[in-house]
């Protein structure tokens, strides 16, 4: 079961690729360097332009989608053009977070501003967002040609236009939420419910997004879209968090070291539990250290010492799975496709 489970997982991530490589052929009468950015974000190509594969991230929004798809009987040929539209807006985000955070790596290589500099790097960005938000459009007039013959996937207009207005949304739900994220570095009175606010616009929105495409775009029925969106933001959530646990205690494969959000004083989960525990000396060591110009090694050392302290992490794990059984309570209420919820179960424990 678990072999098949991941062929399954498989099949889909590469239905998605295929259709995002697609979306973004190169233009031979435009400089080469402008598509490489692009490909080399995306996993398909290294810094020399040279092709690579499975690097291409997880794609772990738009399989959700696409199960959501097959569980309520939808058209996946439908339905793989727009989850493909916001694995690019995802990559998008992924770019200009990169610049704003300073990081210098992702996925287990330089990100692409260390490479071309801020400034292409958020030509870059912009250039996914635009290619992500257009390539809804082609729901419109999708049309798969065969050998025989043509199968027509076209997509009601009002279909489309839904499909577009609501990516708008996901797109300044994406920004409030960068914006709040940012904003909490410089703040000591964040309280648990201010971070679920960011990590619903910053993350559950494309995962909830996702899950509305998927039961949507084919089937029209918006009442089963709600639920499926649900469920997704709820695994986004829950997502979320177990990045943050994984940012302080997990291992970095590429650096051998753990403690990223720690180094980038960034407000998550553990941290914020641990800050309002209303235990003045924990909370003004915590924010002594996230004061300082510069947060060295030991300083995550001691960091991490006192969030073992104050159960921060065993506290964020059992919240990440309080949102997956909210998740899982709610697939009962769509379709009847057992393997499909099991996968998309299997996609919210990931890391729990």
């Amino acid at each position: 079961m678990i072999k098949q489970n991941r062929e399954k997982l498989e099949h889909l991530r590469s239905e998605i690729l295929s259709q995002m490589q697609l979306l973004i052929p190169k233009n031979t009468d435009f400089p080469q360097e402008f598509y490489d950015m692009i490909y080399y974000h995306l996993g398909w190509e290294n810094h020399t332009s040279i092709p690579i594969v499975g690097s291409s991230g997880k794609m772990m929004r738009a399989i959700f989608g696409l199960l959501c798809c097959e569980m309520v009987d939808g058209d996946m040929k439908k339905t793989t053009l727009g989850l493909a539209a916001i694995e690019l807006i995802h990559n998008f985000s992924l770019i200009h977070d990169d610049i704003q955070d300073d990081s210098l790596m992702r996925r287990g290589r330089k990100t692409v501003w260390a490479i071309w500099g801020k400034a292409q790097a958020i030509n870059a960005g912009d250039a996914l967002f635009t290619i992500g938000r257009n390539s809804l459009l082609k729901l419109s007039d999708k049309v798969d040609y065969k050998i025989d013959h043509q199968v027509d996937h076209k997509i009601d207009h009002q279909v489309v236009l839904k499909c577009i207005e609501l990516m708008d949304e996901a797109c300044l739900a994406l920004c409030k939420g960068q914006y709040l994220d940012i904003s909490f570095e410089k703040k000591t009175n964040i309280d648990i419910d201010n971070y679920l606010q960011m990590v619903r616009l910053k993350t559950s929105t494309l995962w909830g997004l996702a899950g509305y495409f998927g039961a949507y775009i084919s089937t029209k029925d918006e009442e089963v879209a709600l639920i499926c969106q649900k469920i997704g933001e709820n695994i986004g959530i829950s997502f979320q968090i177990q990045d943050d646990i994984s940012s302080i205690w997990g291992l970095d494969q590429v650096t051998g070291k753990t403690g990223n959000d720690l180094q980038k004083c960034k407000k998550n989960l553990p941290l914020i539990h641990a800050l309002n525990l209303n235990k003045n000396q924990r909370k003004s060591e915590i924010l002594q250290i996230y004061q300082q110009q510069k947060i060295s090694e030991q300083d995550v050392i001691e960091l991490r010492k006192i969030l073992d302290q104050t159960k921060s992490k065993q506290f964020s794990m059992d919240t990440a799975d309080k949102y997956i059984k909210k998740a899982i309570n709610d697939l009962s209420l769509v379709g009847q496709s057992s393997s499909c919820k099991d996968l998309i179960y299997s996609l919210g424990r990931v890391a729990i």
